[in-house]
């Protein structure tokens, strides 16, 4: 199995997600995989690479990371930091503009934005 899909597959795991995986080769060992787990308040419950978070609006949050994330992959998906279950509703990230370490989430529920806690993911090559 190709490193990449191996990572893939972690990846996907980390964020509870399960589809099928192609390998899609990269070069061994140069991935960097970033995370947060945000509380819904906005505070980091934990994460890595330096990561910090704060709530800038309803359903708004930022990430920042020590390290430019402009060229990676973002996943996010809805959870709670810890064992109680997290509501419903969704996620959506994109890059935070003006800061190339940082990452913009969007939280909400039935079309409208809500703040939830979430568990991001980032993959850079």
């Amino acid at each position: 199995m190709h490193r990449s899909t191996s990572l893939l597959k972690r990846t996907a795991s980390a964020c509870g997600f399960a589809f099928a995986l192609m390998a899609i080769p990269t070069t061994a060992g140069a991935e960097t995989i970033s995370t947060a787990v945000v509380n819904t308040n906005g505070t980091l419950a934990r994460g890595t690479d330096g990561a910090k978070s704060a709530r800038t609006g309803l359903g708004l949050y930022r990430v920042i990371f020590n390290h430019a994330v402009t060229t990676c992959a973002f996943v996010a998906t809805v959870g709670s930091a810890n064992s109680t279950k997290p509501q419903g509703g969704s996620a959506k990230v994109y890059s935070l503009s003006g800061n190339p370490k940082g990452v913009s989430v969007g939280t909400g529920a039935e079309g409208s934005p809500s703040d939830r806690g979430f568990h991001l993911v980032v993959v850079c090559p």
